[in-house]
């Protein structure tokens, strides 16, 4: 990770941040909402460190101002991904 790749004539580098949940075994049951919120709390921990990597998450991790991760998530969406309308065409009978 991190090492750059020339591809159509760029360099390019990636990193992952990643967030971590784990639960004992005898925790009992636990919804699947709070998972992915605790190891999206983790990741933003990770991402926050600046260097991709491994965060696993824990009740004094804090929960990411939601309007600075959207902030920063659509400014990273938008610098790597070209937006683009698409058109899908379908045929069928005419309509009477």
């Amino acid at each position: 990770m991190g090492v750059p790749t020339t591809l159509a004539g760029g360099d390019y580098s990636a990193r992952a941040s990643i967030g971590l949940v784990m639960v004992e075994p005898n925790a009992g049951p636990i919804a699947a909402e709070t998972l992915l919120h605790q190891a999206d709390i983790a990741m933003y921990a990770a991402k926050s460190a600046g260097t991709g990597g491994l965060t696993t998450y824990s009740p004094d991790l804090v929960a990411p101002d939601n309007a600075a991760a959207l902030h920063t998530a659509l400014g990273a969406a938008i610098r790597w991904t070209q937006p683009a309308g698409r058109y899908q065409s379908t045929t069928g009978p005419s309509p009477s």
